[in-house]
């Protein structure tokens, strides 16, 4: 049986690295677009939800050196308790 997650619990990845990512270090949308070499109305497209995140937008976030090279699943994790691991018997 699959488990569905409610809808009010998705966050759209756009809005993801928008609100963690670009806004605390104080990226313009106009200068990371042209750090990307894409347009900037790509860039408030995933931001706003409009577009998917293509793998390809991924890895140019992924290399840019003031942002983290991946998300942080570290922060994301951070004061939930660590799942117990048994050893199979």
């Amino acid at each position: 049986m699959a488990m569905t997650m409610h809808p009010s619990l998705a966050v759209h990845p756009g809005d993801w690295l928008k609100s963690e990512v670009v806004d605390p270090h104080g990226v313009s949308i106009n200068r990371l677009a042209a750090s990307f070499h894409v347009t900037r109305q790509t860039l408030s497209n995933l931001f706003n939800g409009h577009t998917s995140l293509s793998a390809d937008m991924a890895i140019r976030f992924a290399r840019q050196p003031r942002t983290p090279p991946k998300p942080s699943w570290e922060s994301f994790l951070k004061g939930r308790p660590k799942p117990k691991v048994s050893k199979g018997g």
